[in-house]
C-alpha cells in the first residue's frame, strides 16, 4: 500500500471516530431491600426500620441532583410540603431526612421529591436508602424512580413493592398420601399472608375450616387428642370466639412451626361439628412473628364411613381466614394391589442360553398394602432365574434347590433395596435376601419363582417398594417377553410386568436321515444352525449333536467318515469335528458330534453338516429318534449329575438343548417282525381307489407314484411293487427286464411277465383271473392274486373303494 493511500485510511477512521457521540449513561443500581411482600389491605408503615425501602447505589453522582420517588396504588404517610415522619429516628440506613446532605419533601399524596445537596457526605457510602413509609395501600403496590433533567446519575425504573390481600393466609398441600380405606392424609401448610397476619389485637382468633370433599370418609378423631366439648362461633372471614353458637367436639394436634414462627411443635386446638365429622376448624395460635410464618398439619387421619370407599383423589377445600383454596388433593383412595416396573421401563434384552442383569422394582399402590406377616411370591415366565440342583438319581430336587439357595450356594436374587417411601432406603446382603426365600417353584429343572418373606417392618404413611436385581437367564428354546408375576395374600389381585425379551440364539432346521435295516455306511442326515445375529457362537467352544441312543444304529467313529460341515454364509470360522459320545440334558451318555468354533462370526453365519454315516443292523427297531443341539458355543449353563465312580456331583451336563424330533427315522421293521410262513413283515396296509396315498404297517400314509384302479370287467388291480415294498421287500429286491418283474419277497420269488394271467412263484405256475399290466413303469395284477402271490389275506370293500392286505 502507498503512504498516501495509508494516510487516508487513518483520517477516515478518525472521522468516524469524533463522529461518535458522547453519552452519558445513568449509573445507579437501585433494588427493593425486602422484596415484594404480601401485606394487607389496611397496612400502614410508619417505621424506617421495618418498611421496606428503596435502595439506590450510586456509581458516581452529583450535588444539587434531584429526582422523584412516586407510588402507585399507595400514599406516602405524611403531610403535603413536610418531610416522611418517622417512628425510628436512630435508622441506620443511609438515610439522611432533611439534612444539608439529602433532603426529601412530600410535594404531594404519591410523590416524594428528593435533592442531594452535599455531595461530598454521600462519598464514603455512595447509596441512600429511602423508606417507603406508606398508607392506603390497596392492589399491587409499585415505586417509581424518575430523574430531573439531563445528566442524571440516577437510573430510573419501576419495581413492584407489595400485593395486598384480604385473607391472612393461604394453604397448600405436600406429600399427599395413598391408602385403601383409612390413613393418614398430606401435609397442609398453613402460611401467614405476611409479617403477623395470623395475630389479632382482640380476643377472637383466626380459624381455617378444612373440608373433606368425599361423603365415603371422615376425619379420624381417634388420631386425635380429645379436649372436652365446647360452642364455637366463627364468620365467613373466619374470625370467630368460643361462645355461643355450634357445639363442637374439641381436639388438639402437633403441628410444626416454621419460618417466621421459629421451629419446633405447637399444640393447635380443633374443632369438629357434632353433626359434621368431615369438617374442622383449626384455630391459628396467633403468635408473634418475624416474617411469614407457617404451620404444617402433619398428623390428620380419615377413615371411610363404607365398606368400600371410591377410589380416586380425595381432595380438601380450605377457606375462613384462609384464602380459599378448593380441591387440594390430600390422598388416593386405591384398592389393595401394587405395580411391578423395570429399570428405565425398558425391558432388558437376552439372548437365549444367556444371561442379563435385570433390576425390577415391586411397590405398594395404595399406603397399608403389605403386612409384616405376609410373604410375597413371584414367578416368571419365559425366563428363569437358576438351573435346579440334581439328586443321586439324576431327579430335580426342589427341596436341596431350595436349601442351596437359603445358603446362598445358588443366588437367584443378587440384591434387594428396601423403599420406605422416598425418605428410607435400605440395603440387604445377598445373604439376607437368600435366607428369606421361603420356597421355590421349579420347572423343566429350572429355578422360575420364589416366596420371599418380608425383610422390614412396613412404614404407615408411606409407599413401600422393593428394587430387585436378578440375573435372568433365557432358555435356547424360549422366545418372546419375559414376565414376572407377584401375588400375595395382601394384594386384592395378581400384578405382572414384562421384564426382558428373549429371543433365539440360533434356528436349527433338518432334513431327516432315512435309514434301512440291515445296511452299513448309510450317508444321511442334514442339520442347519443359523445364528441370529453376529457372534452368537462363541469362539473356542464346541458345538454339540446329540444323537439319541438306539439299539442296532450306530454313527461310524472313523476320522474318514466324519460328517461334513461347511460354512454356508457369514465369516465364521469351524475347527475340528469329531464323532465321540457325550452327556445329555438326561444325563446319558449318546453317540454326538462336536464342531469346535474356530472364530466367531462379524456377520451371522450358517454352519450345514450333513452325511452322517450311520451303521443298522438287523436289531434296529422300527422308528423315528430325535436330535439334540447344545454345547458351549451356544450356552455354558449345566447341571451336575451324581458320579457313582467318584461319589460326586461332577458330569456336568447341558441345562438345556434345541431339539428336532424325527432326526433319524428307522423305516424298515426287524426281524422280530418277521414271520417264519413268507418272511414278510407282519401288519396291515390299506390302498384305496384313486389315491397317490397308501396306508403303511405303522399306520402312517405313505407317497406312491402310481394308483390303484378298476379294469373291466371289474378287477381291482393294485401296483404290486408298493405292496412288496410295504411289507419289508427293499427296492434291490424288485427287478425288471424286458416287460418281466422279478421281486424276492421273504421266501418267495415272484416273477410276473407283461400281458400274461401266468404268474411264476418258486418255479410254480400260478394262473390269474386277469393279466398282468405294466402302466406307467408299475406292475399291476388283480387284487386277489397278489394276495395269493405273496401270501397275505386280503379285503376289498366296494362301498369305499378300499383294499386290505394283512399279513398274520
Amino acid at each position: 500500500m502507498k503512504l498516501r493511500n495509508k494516510l487516508a485510511a487513518v483520517l477516515a477512521t478518525a472521522m468516524v471516530m469524533t463522529s461518535v457521540p458522547v453519552v452519558t449513561m445513568a449509573a445507579s443500581t437501585n433494588s427493593i431491600t425486602t422484596g415484594t411482600l404480601t401485606i394487607s389491605e389496611d397496612a400502614v408503615f410508619t417505621n424506617s426500620a421495618t418498611a421496606p425501602a428503596l435502595n439506590i447505589e450510586f456509581k458516581n453522582f452529583k450535588a444539587n441532583e434531584v429526582f422523584y420517588v412516586t407510588l402507585e396504588n399507595a400514599e406516602w404517610n405524611g403531610a403535603r410540603g413536610s418531610a416522611l415522619p418517622d417512628e425510628n429516628p436512630t435508622y441506620s440506613g443511609y438515610w439522611m431526612d432533611n439534612t444539608t446532605d439529602v433532603e426529601a419533601t412530600i410535594v404531594d399524596k404519591e410523590t416524594l421529591k428528593v435533592e442531594i445537596k452535599d455531595a461530598a457526605a454521600l462519598d464514603s457510602n455512595k447509596q441512600i436508602n429511602i423508606p417507603l413509609l406508606m398508607k392506603e395501600v390497596d392492589g399491587q403496590v409499585k415505586v417509581k424512580l424518575e430523574a430531573k433533567g439531563s445528566g442524571s446519575t440516577i437510573t430510573e425504573g419501576t419495581w413492584v413493592v407489595a400485593n395486598t390481600t384480604d385473607a391472612v393466609g393461604t394453604a397448600k398441600v405436600t406429600s399427599a398420601k395413598s391408602f385403601n380405606k383409612d390413613g393418614k392424609i398430606g401435609t397442609i401448610i398453613l402460611t401467614e399472608a405476611y409479617k403477623g397476619s395470623f395475630k389479632r389485637t382482640d380476643s377472637k382468633k383466626y380459624y381455617a375450616l378444612i373440608e373433606l370433599n368425599d361423603s365415603d370418609f371422615k376425619f379420624d378423631t381417634t388420631k386425635l387428642t380429645a379436649a372436652g366439648t365446647a360452642t364455637l362461633t366463627v364468620d365467613n372471614d373466619g374470625v370467630g370466639s368460643v361462645a355461643a353458637g355450634t357445639k363442637h367436639n374439641v381436639y388438639k394436634t402437633t403441628a410444626k412451626k416454621a419460618y417466621g414462627f421459629g421451629s419446633g411443635d405447637v399444640e393447635l386446638n380443633v374443632y369438629i361439628p357434632e353433626n359434621d365429622d368431615a369438617t374442622m376448624y383449626v384455630e391459628l395460635p396467633g403468635e408473634a412473628s418475624d416474617s411469614q410464618g407457617q404451620y404444617k398439619l402433619e398428623n390428620l387421619y380419615v377413615k371411610s364411613k363404607v365398606k368400600n370407599p371410591t377410589t380416586g383423589e380425595l381432595t380438601v377445600d380450605v377457606s375462613g381466614a384462609i384464602e380459599e383454596a378448593n380441591g387440594l388433593v390430600v390422598a388416593t383412595v386405591g384398592d389393595y394391589t401394587a405395580s411391578i416396573t423395570v429399570k428405565d421401563d425398558k425391558a432388558v434384552a437376552i439372548v437365549g442360553g444367556q444371561k442379563e442383569e435385570v433390576e425390577f422394582t415391586f411397590k405398594e399402590a395404595v399406603d397399608g398394602t403389605l403386612s409384616n406377616s405376609r410373604e410375597i411370591d413371584f414367578v416368571l415366565e419365559n425366563g428363569y432365574l437358576a438351573e435346579a440342583v440334581l439328586d443321586k438319581d439324576g431327579e430335580f430336587d426342589e427341596d436341596a434347590t431350595l436349601e442351596a439357595i437359603q445358603k446362598g450356594d445358588l443366588v437367584i436374587i443378587k440384591s434387594l433395596k428396601h423403599k420406605a417411601g422416598s425418605d428410607t432406603v435400605k440395603s440387604y446382603k445377598t445373604t439376607e435376601v437368600q435366607a428369606n426365600v421361603t420356597d421355590i417353584v421349579v420347572e423343566e429343572g429350572k429355578v422360575v419363582g420364589f416366596t420371599l418373606k418380608p425383610l422390614a417392618q412396613y412404614e404407615g404413611g408411606k409407599l413401600d417398594s422393593f428394587v430387585f436385581t436378578a440375573d435372568i437367564r433365557g432358555g435356547l428354546n424360549q422366545k418372546g417377553d419375559v414376565t414376572v408375576t407377584a401375588t400375595s395374600r395382601d394384594l386384592d389381585e395378581k400384578v405382572s410386568a414384562v421384564i426382558a425379551t428373549v429371543s433365539a440364539p440360533v434356528t436349527v432346521t433338518t432334513e431327516a436321515a432315512v435309514l434301512k435295516t440291515g445296511l452299513k455306511d448309510q450317508l444321511a442326515g442334514k442339520v442347519t444352525v443359523a445364528e441370529a445375529e453376529k457372534n452368537t457362537l462363541k469362539k473356542g467352544e464346541k458345538l454339540t449333536f446329540f444323537l439319541e441312543d438306539a439299539q442296532g444304529i450306530t454313527v461310524s467313529t472313523n476320522s474318514s467318515e466324519k460328517p461334513e460341515v461347511k460354512v454356508t454364509a457369514g465369516d465364521l470360522q469351524v475347527g475340528d469335528v469329531k464323532v465321540t459320545t457325550a452327556v445329555n440334558k438326561d444325563g446319558e451318555t449318546v453317540p454326538a458330534v462336536t464342531v469346535e468354533i474356530k472364530r466367531a462370526s462379524k456377520e451371522a453365519s450358517t454352519i450345514e453338516i450333513s452325511n452322517f454315516h450311520f451303521d443298522v443292523d438287523r436289531t434296529a427297531a422300527q422308528g423315528s429318534y430325535k436330535l439334540q443341539v447344545a454345547g458351549k458355543a451356544l450356552s455354558d449353563f449345566t447341571v451336575n449329575y451324581y458320579n457313582t465312580k467318584t461319589s460326586k456331583f461332577d458330569i456336568a451336563a447341558p441345562a438345556d438343548v434345541i431339539e428336532v424330533k424325527d432326526f433319524i427315522v428307522n423305516g424298515t421293521p426287524n426281524t422280530q417282525d418277521i414271520t417264519a410262513s413268507n418272511g414278510l413283515a407282519k401288519g396291515t396296509i390299506k390302498f384305496e381307489i384313486g389315491k397317490t396315498t397308501y396306508t403303511a404297517i405303522d399306520g402312517t400314509e405313505k407317497t406312491m407314484d402310481a394308483t390303484a384302479y378298476i379294469q373291466d370287467p371289474g378287477y381291482t388291480m393294485i401296483p404290486v411293487r408298493y405292496v412288496a415294498e410295504a411289507f419289508g421287500v427293499d427296492s434291490k429286491d424288485i427287478l425288471f427286464s424286458n416287460g418281466t418283474v422279478t421281486i424276492f419277497a421273504g421266501t418267495r420269488t415272484i416273477q410276473l411277465t407283461n400281458g400274461s394271467k401266468v404268474a411264476l412263484v418258486n418255479g410254480a405256475q400260478v394262473t390269474m383271473g386277469a393279466a398282468v399290466t405294466i402302466k406307467d413303469n408299475r406292475t399291476y395284477a388283480p387284487i386277489g392274486e397278489i394276495a395269493t402271490i405273496l401270501g397275505l389275506s386280503k379285503n376289498w370293500d366296494a362301498s369305499t373303494k378300499v383294499a386290505t392286505f394283512v399279513n398274520a
